[in-house]
């Protein structure tokens, strides 16, 4: 369980024999979300190169003003990899890592962390 648990928290490095790339800045760009119900306009979809003529609204790329229908993605007119706040800390996670577990002797507690009631002699034996 614990070679699990070290497996899922670090990212693991670009190559075996050689150490993880220094970090860089990624210039990234937050859209604002166009409502739909307006004029038809061109709006690029995931993945394809090609507008397509949509009144659904979607995501006005903040550096060029094209929409886009979802996120993330990559601007394809001024290359801008657009994110949402969401996304980006779902992310975030990664940069800093967990502290190593550390494990505690001594006496179990005699109370619940989450609800404070006394725990049973044989709960606190096991």
């Amino acid at each position: 369980p614990r070679e699990l648990l070290l497996r899922l928290l670090p990212p693991r490095p670009v190559c075996q024999d050689k150490l993880a790339p220094t970090n860089s800045l990624v210039k990234v760009g937050f859209p604002s979300r166009v409502p739909p119900g307006g004029a038809p306009a061109l709006t690029y979809s995931a993945g394809s190169s090609r507008p397509e003529v949509r009144a659904d609204g979607g995501f006005a790329c903040p550096q060029c003003g094209v929409l886009h229908a979802e996120l993330p993605t990559e601007c394809p007119v001024c290359a801008l990899k657009l994110l949402s706040a969401t996304d980006l800390s779902k992310t975030y996670h990664h940069l800093f890592p967990l502290p190593l577990f550390k494990q505690q002797l001594g006496p179990p507690a005699a109370l619940c962390f989450g609800c404070g009631e006394a725990l049973p002699a044989a709960a606190r034996n096991a």
